[in-house]
């Protein structure tokens, strides 16, 4: 437990305020338009680029090229950087459809990005949907923990048995 010092009590025996502010008899200035959207811009808004856009994200194949080579070589690649420098767009338009794509390293790929939920389960379950969906494995992939309480993802990747001789 961390106590906390006792802060000041703002609010108390503070002078108090009353009367009008100079305009506010005025109607709000009105609230910009937002700006057009289209499918001729290539600008997504706030929100990163996704897969299906691709083609209209740019200018950062060196960035690309240079995670798609530490992601090959790494067993662990960390992408860490400021808010708001396209990180995710980066991930999920340039990087992922190269590494999935057959003219690329066309390899199976889980984006994942919900750390709300229990990470490890929701993590094993969008793998074997990605498998499922992408058909890299023709049987059934059938998991069940030894000892749900402990497991490590490393348990996982060896009881499901993903492995080239299930393809």
């Amino acid at each position: 437990m961390i106590d906390l010092p006792d802060l000041p009590d703002y609010g108390k025996n503070q002078p108090s305020f009353s009367g009008t502010l100079k305009g506010a008899d005025k109607q709000p200035a009105p609230k910009p338009e937002p700006a057009p959207t289209s499918p001729d811009t290539p600008y997504p808004g706030l929100r990163p680029y996704r897969e299906d856009e691709q083609n209209k994200f740019f200018g950062r194949d060196a960035d690309c090229r240079v995670l798609i080579d530490k992601i090959l070589v790494n067993r662990l690649t960390l992408l860490f950087a400021a808010t708001g420098v396209g990180k995710s767009s980066l991930l999920q338009a340039a990087v992922l459809p190269h590494l999935k794509s057959p003219h690329g390293e066309n390899l199976d790929v889980v984006y994942y990005n919900d750390w709300i939920s229990p990470p490890l389960d929701n993590l094993k379950q969008a793998v074997m949907r990605e498998l499922k969906y992408s058909g890299s494995w023709q049987q059934e992939v059938v998991y069940t923990p030894s000892d749900p309480d402990n497991e490590k993802l490393g348990d996982f990747w060896g009881s499901a048995r993903f492995s080239p001789d299930n393809r």
